[in-house]
């Protein structure tokens, strides 16, 4: 009888592995992609923060603001993308007290929201 819990635990455990690989590969994907997103638009911000800078200074503010946002994206993006590559097991499975999977989540929740938007935006426009 026990036999039959056993088999009923792997296949569930079998599962969750799967779970948590397919997790890992929209981690990678998702951070990957805000990574570079955010190196080109934070390339391309900065550039025009330079060339504006002599056009007065809303311009290169709302430059410096975007690069900001931009920044922080790009830190959402990385958290993400570190999450999918580190260890999810204990006792390893920690940054600063913080679980990678967590860390991972709310990184992919904070970029995944951000294309949401700027979707709308675009739809709107």
């Amino acid at each position: 009888m026990s036999g039959g819990c056993e088999v009923v635990g792997t296949v569930n455990q079998h599962r969750f592995r799967w779970l948590r690989i397919l997790g890992r590969a929209v981690l990678l994907v998702v951070g990957g992609v805000q990574c570079l997103l955010g190196v080109m638009f934070g390339v391309s911000l900065f550039a025009s923060a330079l060339i504006y800078a002599g056009d007065g200074p809303g311009l290169v503010l709302s430059s410096i603001l975007l690069l900001a946002l931009d920044v922080a994206l790009f830190v959402a993006g990385l958290l993400a993308l570190l999450s999918s590559l580190e260890p999810w097991d204990p006792p390893d499975d920690r940054w600063r007290g913080l679980r990678w999977p967590v860390l991972g989540a709310c990184g992919g929740a904070l970029t995944f929201a951000s294309w949401l938007v700027a979707a709308a935006f675009i739809w709107v426009l």
